[in-house]
């Protein structure tokens, strides 16, 4: 099989990965992704946590409280929340 250079050194010249074939080197390459993504997420989540003003209404707060929980936060960082207030 022939060297393929789609994608450039990042997943093909990882060594290891030699032996799968482009199939393969995709799907790790897609799911590395997805991981990266999900964990970005989760940050931001936290750092948007860390912006709330904790004063009511708490619904920034509530909601990136919950989003501590990773498969949560990794939603809720990418959701910019506004905060209505009642003056």
């Amino acid at each position: 099989m022939g060297d393929f250079s789609f994608g450039g050194y990042l997943v093909w010249g990882i060594s290891g990965l030699g032996d799968f074939g482009v199939k393969e080197k995709l799907l790790i390459f897609i799911s590395l992704l997805f991981v990266i993504v999900v964990a970005v997420g989760w940050v931001k989540n936290i750092l948007k946590l860390t912006q709330c003003d904790f004063i009511a209404p708490v619904k920034c707060e509530v909601i990136h409280l919950i989003g501590l929980f990773p498969p949560v936060g990794a939603v809720t960082g990418w959701v910019d929340i506004e905060e209505n207030s009642q003056e």
